[in-house]
């Protein structure tokens, strides 16, 4: 399995990377990958984006993601993901990308609904 986390920043250790509040206007992604125990980071290319034009699958579509975990994503963006059979999992008290590797493997995250999806651009 192969998890996404959009996160704040490309500097230090992808493993520590904290978690950005919002997919689309996230500056880069930690994939963490379950059979590797891997970490690797990728920018968004799509982070530049007037509001409801958040596109930035173009930065992860060769990365093979299965879930995403994240603070906020617009609804348009959750619709691409579900479209794609992806799920999508809200961070709660996670802060790095290792702790949301835990949490994940725990089963402690919640699957984001249509319902909880960012109304406003620009939430974090």
């Amino acid at each position: 399995m192969r998890i996404c986390m959009p996160t704040d920043s490309s500097t230090g250790p992808a493993s520590e990377a904290r978690v950005y509040g919002h997919f689309g206007s996230a500056p880069c992604f930690v994939i963490f990958d379950t059979e590797s125990g891997g970490f690797q980071l990728v920018e968004n290319g799509g982070r530049d984006h007037e509001h409801g034009q958040c596109n930035p699958f173009q930065s992860l579509e060769s990365q093979r993601v299965d879930a995403l975990v994240t603070g906020g994503i617009g609804s348009r963006a959750l619709q691409l993901f579900r479209q794609r059979n992806i799920k999508v999992y809200r961070v709660t008290q996670e802060r790095t990308a290792t702790e949301v590797v835990e949490s994940m493997r725990a089963g402690k995250l919640v699957e984001i609904s249509m319902d909880e999806a960012c109304a406003h651009h620009g939430e974090h």
